[in-house]
Parts: C-alpha cells; sequence; structure tokens
C-alpha cells in the first residue's frame, strides 16, 4: 500500500529598509579626534590637570575607545629629547569615563614612577564606547619630578588621539 504526503507552503514578501548610521567622535565639543596639551614651563612638584570631553554626537553606539599618546618636544636645547623630558613628568592621574586607567600602564623605564614616556608605549586600547548622544571625560594630572636644572625650560605637547570603533 501506498503514502501519500502533503506539504504546505506560504511565502510573504517584506520590504525592510536599512540606514546607514553614524559614528562622530568630537574632543571638547570640536570635530577632530585629537587635542594636545602644552606641558612646557612647568615647576616642579607642581601638577598640572587636563580634562578632554569626549562626545560621540553620531547615531551610532561606539563600542570600543583606543587611545593613542605622542609627544614632540618644546623648548630648551638640544641636549634634552622628547623622551628624556617625558621620561621625568610623572602621570599621577589617567582616567576615562570617571575610572582610572593607569592599571594597563607599566614602568618600562624603571624609574619607579609611571611618566610619559611609559604612557606612550601602553596599549591603551578597547576602551568601554560611547553612547550616541552619549560623552565621557578624559581626564590627565602630571607633576615634574625632577628639581634637576638640566630640565629647565624643557617641555613636551603631548597629543593624545581618540578612535572610537562601531
Amino acid at each position: 500500500m501506498g503514502a501519500a504526503v502533503a506539504a504546505f507552503m506560504d511565502v510573504e514578501t517584506a520590504q525592510v529598509s536599512f540606514q546607514a548610521g553614524t559614528l562622530d567622535l568630537k574632543t571638547d565639543d570640536v570635530d577632530g579626534v585629537s587635542q594636545t596639551i602644552e606641558a612646557d614651563r612647568m615647576k616642579p612638584g607642581q601638577p598640572v590637570e587636563a580634562t578632554i570631553v569626549l562626545h560621540n554626537s553620531g547615531s551610532l553606539p561606539g563600542s570600543t575607545l583606543d587611545i593613542e599618546i605622542t609627544y614632540v618636544k618644546s623648548g630648551g636645547g638640544a641636549e634634552k629629547s622628547a623622551d628624556d623630558v617625558a621620561a621625568v613628568i610623572r602621570v599621577d592621574s589617567l582616567n576615562y569615563g570617571g575610572a582610572s586607567i593607569l592599571g594597563g600602564v607599566a614602568d618600562l623605564n624603571e624609574n619607579g614612577y609611571l611618566d610619559l614616556h611609559d604612557l606612550k608605549q601602553a596599549d591603551l586600547s578597547g576602551l568601554a564606547g560611547i553612547s550616541p548622544a552619549g560623552e565621557k571625560d578624559f581626564q590627565i594630572t602630571i607633576t615634574l619630578n625632577t628639581t634637576d636644572n638640566d630640565f629647565q625650560g624643557h617641555g613636551v605637547d603631548i597629543t593624545f588621539t581618540f578612535v572610537l570603533h562601531q
């Protein structure tokens, strides 16, 4: 005896539209993802603080944020390099979104404290992103950690570049 099989099928068509969103990071409400802080004319032991407000003015959430730090020498003679100067500028605090991110920085030059030279070499990637229309503060406090007159008149211009990923 034979078997009968019946199969039913229903097909529906749906229209779906996609629209690209935007990811638009601003620093201190200015287009551009870099900000420069001048660390010159510092006095030994006197902290210098800076805050950069990061704002996602796009429509898409940023999943992660990367920070790159570079610096160039400013002032003084040729006897000290940018790295020499950066190594005597202690990083007292480094916060993003209200939380310290100094834990990811190592004392690579083994001078007993975290400095700009260490910070430049640190991997500050994969930090928490920023929601659409959201903002987070990036804060740094630095101090000239020497009274050596050889550093008098020397400084660095520190550039922070922020990359927000979708």
